[in-house]
């Protein structure tokens, strides 16, 4: 893949930060692990060449993993940061490889970077998701059977322990990812840093299997700083529906681009037409969400949320306040999900008064509340925008999230 200017500027950072936030995660071992029989090595290739081919095709909302954690913009950054980690790298010499057996599995490990085993393990979790219009996203292994014969106890092990990994990489990650960012920069009319203290090991909590979680309020501004400093690309969709939800009745949809200190800057039309092909492979990251009114016709909501476009880590805040901050965990009923309590009082007053914005949550939805963040190529977006509807309505769930 080739890359644009702004990719190029910031490919080898990526790949410094993805060392670092699994600077204790072999991949490879990880994967030996798993492979003992013919069928484990048919599944292994299988997923590595289903990987490749949404890499090449740069369908990356394929890699738009279910953790058992409210970790979904992390996600969606980590997966960002791995894609542009390997941007360069030629996917058909790994394609052109040989099937992997037990007799060469040193050989071909040595061809296949540690990135793509781990956008492998991303592809597994969310080709095993699927959604509850009741109870939002559910894991279901079995799943990995459509595409090989792994039997039930190896497909739920081997999801389990992806599962594990990427949510314990992203909750200590939020650490790295603050790292990348002038502690003093301007989120959501605060110092970083004060967001940033509560990302700390200390303020994250741990389920009975050791799974890490951190506070999604103050996690997603960790990641929107982020987004800003490394000029990323971000897509804020905005589902129209009736009031039962039943009925949709248009779509809303801006490019932004993080301007590398302050904020984000909407993407003109113009921009967008001088876009080079190789450009439609660099990874976005979409914020998707829903207005839900019977009243309301599309020309208005865009003309209200086109308002809050250099007020984005506002409008993201006002969706989080009403959102559980750690969900609740099935297995573990003494896990504890209550909200951390700030101890600044610009804080608390900056969360009180972002309560106070109308329409930003599950229960009064009148105007735009976050649903989920995901990644996508800006080819994808692009083919969106031209009508073809390439990408998933989002939806409302439960406020009150439960992970399985």
């Amino acid at each position: 893949m080739l890359l644009s200017t702004d990719t190029i500027t910031f490919r080898n950072q990526a790949s410094d930060l993805i060392n670092n936030i699994f600077e204790d995660v072999d991949f490879h071992n990880f994967w030996k692990n798993h492979l003992i029989s013919e069928e484990h090595f048919d599944f292994f290739n299988k997923t590595l060449d289903m990987t490749l081919k949404s890499l090449s095709q740069a369908k990356y909302i394929d890699f738009d993993a279910h953790t058992t954690s409210n970790c979904c913009h992390g996600i969606a950054t980590l997966t960002r940061s791995l894609i542009l980690s390997i941007f360069e790298l030629d996917l058909s010499k790994i394609r052109n490889l040989q099937p992997l057996t037990l007799e060469n599995i040193n050989e071909i490990f040595q061809e296949i970077p540690y990135q793509i085993l781990a956008l492998m393990g991303l592809y597994i979790l969310a080709f095993v998701g699927k959604v509850d219009p009741r109870k939002g996203r559910r894991t279901c292994p079995t799943k990995l059977k459509e595409y090989s014969s792994v039997g039930t106890k190896f497909s739920k092990k081997i999801v389990r322990k992806f599962q594990k990994l990427f949510s314990n990489g992203v909750a200590l990650g939020y650490l790295k990812f603050f790292e990348e960012c002038d502690a003093k920069m301007d989120i959501s009319s605060l110092p970083l840093s004060l967001w940033g203290k509560y990302i700390q090991k200390n303020f994250l909590r741990t389920d009975f299997k050791n799974i890490y979680y951190a506070p999604c309020l103050y996690s997603m501004q960790i990641i929107l700083a982020f987004l800003i400093t490394s000029r990323a690309k971000v897509v804020i969709i905005n589902d129209l529906m009736t009031s039962d939800r039943k009925t949709h009745k248009g779509r809303y949809l801006r490019i932004l681009q993080g301007d590398g200190a302050n904020g984000f800057k909407l993407i003109s039309s113009k921009e967008l037409s001088l876009i080079e092909p190789v450009e439609k492979y660099e990874p976005v990251i979409v914020f998707g969400g829903c207005a839900c009114s019977d009243s309301l016709h599309l020309d208005l909501l865009s003309k209200e949320m086109d308002k809050w476009l250099f007020q984005f880590s506002k409008l993201i805040l006002a969706c989080d306040v009403h959102y559980p901050e750690f969900p609740k965990v099935l297995d573990d009923p003494s896990f504890d999900s209550s909200r951390i309590p700030p101890k600044e009082s610009i804080l608390k007053n900056i969360i009180q008064e972002s309560k106070k914005i109308p329409g930003t949550s599950s229960s009064s939805p009148s105007f735009f509340f976050l649903t989920h963040v995901y990644p996508t190529s800006l080819g994808e977006i692009l083919e969106e925008k031209e009508g073809k509807k390439v990408l998933p309505l989002s939806s409302i769930f439960s406020s009150e999230m439960i992970f399985s």
